[in-house]
C-alpha cells in the first residue's frame, strides 16, 4: 500500500508487542518500526501488557476482535504482516465468510454458461443497480465460466425492480432478457399472468450468504465479495483454491442494500 494511516501503525505496533509479550522477538524500538515501516514518524514506541499471546475473535456478524489470552486486553483494528503487507484480518474474515458453492440454491438463478463454462460464479443483482450493470459490462469479457445471477431486486431503493425482475424470469429466454436490460436497457415484455420470479426465496436466504446490497459476487473457491469489480479480479478469484468453505455461514439478520 502506498500510505500507512496512524491507525495501521496502531496496529502494527500492538502486534509486535504481543510478538514479544509471547518471546517471538528482542524489545521493539522506534528504529525497528521505521525498518519495516519507511515513511512512519515515530513518536512513542512503549510496550503493552498482553499475556498469553493474542487471539482473533469473530461474532456472529462478522465483526472482528482481539484478546489477550486472560480477555483483559482488546482491541479493534485490521492486522497486518509487515514484511508481505498481507491484511491478516481480511484473509481471515474471507475465510470466515467463505460459501460452499453447492450449497446455493443454483436453480433460483438465471444460467449462462461462456466457453467450456468450467468456472463458477454466483451473483445477486438488482436489475436497477447501477453497479449491477457495471459488472455486466465486465463480465462480458470473461471467458469459460458459468455465471449464475440471482435476482434481488432491493425495493427500498428500486421500487420497479421487483417487477422488471419478474418480466426478467418469466421471459422465454431469461439470460438473453436479463443482458438485454442491463447491457441495452431493453425491458422485457409483460410476464404472462400467473407466472412468478423467485425473488422472495432469494430474498430469504441471501443473509445466510452474508448478501445484503448489490452487486455481491460468490466465487467456486467460497470467496465473497460485494460491489463491481474490474475483470482483472474476477479473472483471479476465479482461478483461486479454496478457501475452505462451511456449507452456509450463520445467518447476519441484515436487510438488503445496493
Amino acid at each position: 500500500m502506498s500510505t500507512r494511516s496512524p491507525r495501521l501503525a496502531a496496529c502494527v505496533g500492538l502486534l509486535l508487542a504481543a510478538a514479544t509479550a509471547a518471546g517471538q522477538s528482542a524489545s521493539l524500538d522506534a528504529r525497528r518500526v521505521t525498518e519495516v515501516m519507511p515513511g512512519v514518524n515515530v513518536r512513542s514506541v512503549q510496550p503493552v501488557p498482553i499475556r498469553d499471546g493474542l487471539y482473533e475473535v469473530i461474532d456472529d456478524r462478522g465483526a472482528v476482535f482481539y484478546l489477550d489470552g486472560a480477555a483483559r486486553i482488546g482491541f479493534q483494528c485490521e492486522l497486518f504482516d509487515v514484511a508481505t503487507r498481507r491484511n491478516l484480518t481480511q484473509e481471515s474474515l474471507a475465510r470466515f465468510r467463505a460459501v460452499q458453492f453447492d450449497a446455493l440454491p443454483l436453480e433460483l438463478a438465471i444460467r449462462r454458461v461462456k466457453g467450456d463454462g468450467t468456472r463458477r460464479l454466483a451473483v445477486f443483482a438488482d436489475p436497477d443497480c447501477p453497479y449491477c450493470s457495471k459488472l455486466e459490462h465486465e463480465l462480458e469479457g470473461v471467458d469459460d465460466v458459468t455465471v449464475y445471477t440471482f435476482l434481488y431486486p432491493i425495493a427500498s431503493l428500486h421500487p420497479d425492480a421487483a417487477e422488471r425482475s419478474r418480466r426478467i424470469w418469466c421471459a422465454d429466454d431469461r439470460d438473453a432478457a436479463w443482458r438485454a436490460w442491463l447491457l441495452a436497457r431493453r425491458d422485457a415484455p409483460a410476464a404472462p399472468e400467473g407466472c412468478e420470479s423467485p425473488v422472495a426465496k432469494i430474498d430469504e436466504i441471501a443473509s445466510r450468504f452474508w448478501i445484503n446490497g448489490t452487486p455481491s459476487l460468490i466465487f467456486d473457491s467460497g470467496r465473497v465479495v460485494h460491489g463491481t469489480l474490474p475483470r482483472a479480479v474476477i479473472e483471479t478469484y476465479l482461478v483461486e483454491p479454496s478457501l475452505g468453505a462451511s456449507a452456509a455461514p450463520a445467518s447476519t439478520g441484515a436487510s438488503g442494500g445496493s
